[in-house]
């Protein structure tokens, strides 16, 4: 245990480059965070996005704000998710005799679904 009366020392430790590599590394530094007054160049995806997202913005009546997620125009014509339906269908029903299996979890599962709807994180659908 170190008493008040002993003296404190102090180590120091310096590292020293050669000013060339030192000039060049700021150098490089400073190019590197210079900001650009050129205009970014907009690709015409970012371009799509950028007047989806101000079309489709809104805001709720909560205070939260909304956009659809954008799709490409050729993917959104003819949209193809393979056997996906039947997928989520069976891990559906897994989920179901998991859960009355167990009631605990049971229980948390519905508090927790509950919630999800209460926050508007999720809203009900109708099955198609």
């Amino acid at each position: 245990m170190l008493s008040r009366d002993e003296p404190c020392y102090f180590k120091h430790c310096f590292l020293s480059k050669g000013w060339n590599t030192l000039d060049k590394t700021l150098r490089s530094f400073w190019e590197t965070e210079n900001i650009s007054k050129e205009q970014p160049i907009i690709s015409d995806e970012l371009s799509y996005c950028k007047k989806h997202f101000e079309k489709t913005r809104f805001r709720k009546p909560c205070g939260r704000y909304s956009v659809s997620l954008p799709f490409k125009e050729i993917i959104q014509e003819n949209v193809n998710l393979g056997d996906s339906k039947s997928i989520v269908s069976k891990r559906l029903d897994q989920l179901w005799r998991r859960l009355d299996r167990d009631p605990k979890l049971n229980n948390l599962y519905t508090k927790f679904i509950e919630e999800y709807l209460s926050l508007d994180h999720m809203e009900e659908r109708s099955q198609t």
